[in-house]
């Protein structure tokens, strides 16, 4: 879904390379999609539950997990804004590439926020996709002018929102019995307020009164469209995977999608792969490799079995 939503805003581009359309509506439209799924999915849940306090404890709340709810949802609103600022000067394929960076830094929230423990062989998995994510962008940095440098700052700033907000995410959906679909619910309707907020406030800065006071889907296309199920899709898997994985799993999951978006982008929209993309993507690809299959390097070496000497 990561790599449909990058190649959509590529595509709703116009022919100058801007976004025809007011880009807070992707959100926006993304978390009332997300709300109307999960309060359905929650109504079908609690009818068939036929005990009171079952069905109580499911949709439970308290002023204080209310508002640890309200952080992500405003955090995520910020998040998917920058998304768009980023597109705007980075292509589908490197947005995706260096989102890829976010896995270092959810080890390092993880720790920070959560106290999660990892090995050396762990760490060093996370390090080396970090190295295959900036392989990717030897020989573009200095011909890239300052406009891509600013992409790459706003990405920077993606990948450091991004795994502080899905580690605190996580320990969200983990802290309480609620049912996933009422989390989600919480979760949404404050991103929806967030959401109306910005666009309040985007509309209020235009200086032309008369595209102010247009339609708010003034612009909008079919990649737009393409973007909105995209961004609910994703939001929807993803804390799943927070309630019953973890941000690690989450965040090679999005990892695992960079060949098929660098792939996609290529064919779709034409956007050149070069050989750095390919070095860098086969370094990440060994990284998920020695995450979950390299601990052995780092135990004590288990005893042969030696045959006892026949008499």
């Amino acid at each position: 879904m990561r790599s449909l939503y990058a190649v959509s805003a590529s595509l709703s581009k116009d022919n100058q390379g801007e976004f025809p359309y007011n880009t807070t509506m992707v959100p926006l439209l993304a978390e009332c999609l997300k709300a109307l799924i999960s309060g359905a999915m929650l109504l079908f849940e609690v009818r068939g539950i036929k005990d009171p306090q079952e069905r109580a404890s499911r949709t439970q709340w308290t002023p204080a997990s209310v508002a640890t709810a309200a952080v992500p949802g405003f955090a995520y609103q910020a998040l998917n804004n920058l998304n768009f600022v980023t597109l705007y000067y980075l292509d589908a394929a490197t947005f995706q590439i260096l989102g890829n960076l976010k896995i270092l830094a959810t080890g390092l929230a993880g720790r920070w926020l959560m106290g999660r423990q990892m090995s050396v062989g762990k760490w060093c998995a996370l390090v080396l996709l970090s190295l295959g994510a900036g392989t990717t962008q030897l020989g573009r940095a200095s011909d890239a002018g300052g406009g891509a440098a600013f992409g790459y700052a706003s990405a920077l700033a993606c990948v450091t929102l991004s795994a502080t907000v899905g580690v605190f995410t996580e320990k969200f959906m983990k802290g309480n019995s609620q049912s996933i679909h009422w989390q989600n619910l919480q979760l949404y309707l404050f991103g929806i307020l967030a959401n109306l907020g910005a666009l309040h406030w985007s509309r209020g800065t235009l200086s032309d009164p008369a595209e102010a006071t247009s339609s708010p889907f003034r612009g909008f296309n079919i990649g737009a469209v393409l973007c909105v199920l995209a961004l609910s899709l994703s939001g929807l898997s993803v804390s799943f995977l927070l309630r019953f994985a973890d941000s690690i799993v989450k965040t090679y999951a999005t990892a695992l999608s960079a060949p098929f978006a660098a792939l996609t982008a290529r064919i779709i929209i034409g956007t050149p792969l070069g050989f750095e993309h390919i070095m860098g993507l086969g370094v990440m690809l060994l990284s998920l490799v020695f995450y979950y299959g390299g601990e052995e390097l780092f135990s004590p070496p288990k005893p042969k079995n030696s045959r006892p000497d026949m008499v």
